[in-house]
């Protein structure tokens, strides 16, 4: 059985990409997913993403210390037609920050995030347990930033 190839955009000017390998690899390894991390957005483009089953963006818009976004308006398409094609998109943590207000990437992700407060705790409240991805899951606290739109 062939490996789901998986691509994972990766670190920004917050987010280191060590500790995010670190802390994504396990789970990657556990569900039989075969991960190419990397950190240059150049990565992302038509070509890469018919090679690729899955897509995850651990990276905000600007990536790193850039007054524009990283993105241009053919990745954020490649991406919009990976997804409509079927592929798998991941946007994770902070991919739904900095990116362009009125383009495809935005449409994909159907949303973003203006702000998040320090680091606090808050409960996470479960509203559908009949989904599969949140079957058996229960209301839990957890300590972490909680983003706001």
């Amino acid at each position: 059985m062939n490996k789901t190839k998986s691509l994972g955009l990766i670190a920004d000017r917050y987010h280191e990409a060590d500790y995010i390998k670190k802390g994504l690899s396990p789970a990657f390894n556990a569900a039989g997913l075969e991960i190419a991390f990397s950190e240059d957005g150049q990565k992302i483009s038509a070509a890469s993403l018919r090679e690729t089953d899955l897509l995850v963006i651990f990276r905000d818009g600007n990536g790193f210390d850039q007054p524009e976004h990283w993105i241009t308006p053919q990745q954020e398409q490649a991406i919009a037609d990976f997804v409509g094609d079927g592929g798998a998109f991941l946007p994770l943590h902070n991919a739904l920050a900095l990116y362009p207000k009125d383009g495809p990437y935005r449409e994909v992700t159907a949303g973003h995030f203006l702000r998040h407060p320090a680091v606090r705790e808050f409960k996470v409240r479960v509203t559908n347990q009949e989904h599969p991805v949140t079957a058996r899951v229960n209301d839990y606290p957890t300590h972490d930033e909680q983003p706001f739109i």
